[in-house]
């Protein structure tokens, strides 16, 4: 004769979880439409990048005495800024194009417009009537004013955006199935409860 079954004794059925549902903004961030939309203000950014430093390797006198008329360097910091910079912003230009270098290249152009804004704002309540010397390097070039610092903050907050985590696609973590989609890991498994008798 069999022992009776201490029903306390008996395994008891695994509770399996709930599947999730699947997000539809990860859709959204992993779809095709996001990774083209990830791509414009990269691309927004390296054209700028290249737009400012072309007239400034062209003419790096000009470029220096644009600097020299913001007052901020002294004289032995003008030469090499007007060198080195130009070709900076170009390097820059490249490697927001490339999918590994874009994030560290974003930063460094984040540091280098929020340089420009601040130089910009200092020069424009001191009442300096200068050039802003951002796409252009000539003597009659527009004079800084309201609307370059407004260009300028823009052009920040687009720099910004590539490197916001809400911009950056998420590794692909749901799976399909049995009909059912859930986030992290492999599907829900359902076991079956167990025989309470031996």
């Amino acid at each position: 004769m069999k022992p009776a079954s201490n029903p306390r004794n008996s395994p008891k059925p695994r509770k399996h979880s709930r599947p999730r549902k699947y997000s539809t903004h990860t859709a959204e961030r992993n779809g095709p439409h996001s990774r083209m939309l990830g791509w414009v203000p990269r691309l927004i950014i390296a054209a700028v990048l290249v737009l400012a430093a072309v007239p400034k390797i062209a003419a790096p006198h000009d470029f220096a005495r644009v600097i020299y008329h913001y007052q901020l360097l002294s004289d032995a910091w003008i030469n090499p800024v007007a060198i080195i910079l130009p070709w900076l912003e170009l390097v820059l230009a490249g490697a927001l194009l490339l999918r590994r270098w874009h994030l560290p290249a974003a930063t460094l152009a984040i540091i280098l417009l929020m340089v420009f804004v601040t130089a910009e704002t200092s020069a424009y309540f001191r009442g300096l009537n200068i050039a802003c010397g951002c796409f252009s390097v000539d003597a009659g070039a527009s004079p800084l004013t309201i609307w370059s610092l407004l260009r300028d903050g823009g052009l920040l907050l687009v720099a910004l955006m590539i490197v916001m985590p809400w911009r950056r696609s998420s590794p692909a973590s749901a799976r399909v199935a049995d009909g059912r989609v859930t986030e992290m890991g492999d599907p829900a498994e359902i076991i079956p409860e167990s025989s309470s008798g031996l």
